[in-house]
């Protein structure tokens, strides 16, 4: 910077060519103790041999000059000097500040606190940067030391002479430099290539892109829910899918087996004989609550009309029982006592669980009528392993048994 601490002090230049080169000077002016930034002067310099006044100092004030503009406005290259020149001095080599400096044609260079930088011009339509005869390939100046431009990927150069052109190479190919091709790409946009560059697309667009619109039908491996592995959703066979590799059932689909609460059937009948395990009963037992375990399971009947009508169309065991001796029941069954009485003779049939001589009266036949031979019929239930007795108080002609099982008389019982 330039300090020019008296009245009267000055800065000259001096330019090689008349009404080619604009000098223009910025600093601080201090005066009654107040800072001014400003533009201290401007002037077109006269030509060679006028050493022409930019700025001046004022009275009462002391000025730093921080920055010096020199434009070339000529279509020729030009020279210009600068002087520092004190209050009644004159402009020499002890007070230069700029010896003989060159400006290409409509160039501009700034002297900028002590440092010279030229400042490049754009011309027509392609943009270039003057450069020395030293100049080596890769660089735009005389070596990469000096902070000159240097070129590298997407960017190459032409060496004209005195200029180089620079060309700015552009595609959507490895090393290339990318451009938007798109007349109105938006904030928020996303990015899309295209043969030429890159073009904005909405929210909506690139769903649509993607395949991910309303009207889609994307395809997915699978779909985690609300967590990031612990409910993922995915196929498990055409039509069907999977919760964590457990199938979701529907209507029309799989079966539901038993141990996921269905049936493993498809038909009303076939659920129930699954349900009820029906294939392992033996043929003609009830369902009904086992006492043991509480459970259903099939067992014998123990007694009932039901279980008489199943009977009554079965092939049956017919004899004649001798009165007052006991049969075991080799199985659970109905016994039909058929008996031939005389008048006001009754019959008594008694079973027992355990005695091989029954006390407990399970049925009678009263025949009080006054006529013989009369028909009289008694249909008990007996259990298989307990004993059965008929007894009778009169002359008993006949006594026929009917049974759905069999009744085998104890050699003892003879």
């Amino acid at each position: 910077m330039l300090i020019l601490d008296t009245a009267g002090d000055t800065i000259r230049a001096e330019a090689s060519a008349a009404s080619s080169i604009t000098v223009s000077c910025y600093g601080i002016e201090t005066a009654s103790g107040a800072d001014t930034f400003k533009r201290l002067g401007v002037a077109q310099l006269t030509g060679s041999g006028t050493q022409d006044i930019i700025y001046t100092v004022p009275a009462s004030t002391s000025t730093v000059c921080m920055m010096i503009v020199i434009a070339n406005t000529s279509a020729s290259a030009r020279t210009i000097k600068l002087w520092d020149v004190e209050n009644g001095g004159s402009p020499g080599d002890a007070n230069a500040i700029l010896g003989t400096i060159a400006i290409p044609a409509n160039s501009s260079i700034l002297w900028n606190k002590g440092n010279i930088k030229e400042i490049p011009t754009i011309a027509g339509t392609d943009e270039k940067v003057g450069i020395d005869s030293s100049a080596v390939a890769g660089y735009i100046g005389v070596a990469s030391g000096d902070g000159v431009l240097r070129t590298g990927a997407g960017l190459s150069y032409v060496d004209g002479g005195d200029f180089i052109t620079l060309t700015v190479d552009i595609g959507i190919a490895d090393g290339k430099i990318l451009k938007v091709d798109h007349v109105s790409p938006a904030d928020n946009d996303y990015a899309k290539f295209t043969a030429s560059g890159l073009e904005g697309r909405s929210y909506a667009e690139t769903k649509t892109d993607l395949g991910l619109a309303t009207g889609d039908s994307p395809q997915f491996t699978g779909l985690e829910i609300g967590h990031a592995s612990d409910t993922t959703l995915s196929k498990a066979s055409a039509g069907n899918l999977n919760v964590e590799g457990k199938l979701i059932y529907r209507a029309d689909g799989t079966d539901v087996p038993i141990g996921d609460g269905g049936t493993g059937q498809s038909t009303a009948q076939a659920a129930i004989d699954a349900l009820s395990a029906v294939s392992a009963a033996t043929n003609e037992h009830v369902l009904t609550k086992d006492t043991a375990t509480g459970n259903a399971k099939f067992k014998a009947a123990a007694g009932g009309g039901a279980a008489f009508s199943a009977f009554a169309t079965d092939d049956t065991d017919s004899q004649t029982l001798v009165p007052d001796h006991s049969y075991l029941a080799g199985t659970d069954g109905f016994v039909i006592v058929v008996v031939t009485m005389n008048a006001n003779d009754f019959t008594r049939i008694y079973v027992d669980s355990i005695a091989q001589t029954p006390s407990t009266i399970i049925g009678q036949i009263t025949h009080a009528n006054a006529d013989d031979g009369l028909y009289s019929t008694l249909t008990v239930p007996v259990q298989s392993g307990k004993y059965f007795e008929i007894a009778s108080d009169a002359v008993t002609t006949t006594i026929t048994w009917m049974s759905v099982g069999t009744l085998v008389k104890p050699a003892d019982q003879d």
